[in-house]
């Protein structure tokens, strides 16, 4: 039960600098044949001003 082992927080070494010529992510996001088709949801409008409206909460 004796063998603990010690924490050493991880450490940057060594750095490199890169330069390019362009953006890396350019073309990824634009698509001149991109079509966005979305589907909503269904909403539903109740008139609650009628006296008949039941404002009792099931149990």
């Amino acid at each position: 039960m004796g063998s603990c082992k010690r924490y050493i927080a991880p450490a940057i070494i060594k750095t490199v600098s890169i330069e390019i010529e362009t953006e890396i992510l350019a073309a990824s996001t634009v698509k001149n044949d991109s079509e966005v088709k979305t589907l909503g949801q269904e909403v539903m409008t109740m008139d609650f001003s009628q006296s008949s409206f039941n404002q009792d909460w099931e149990k």
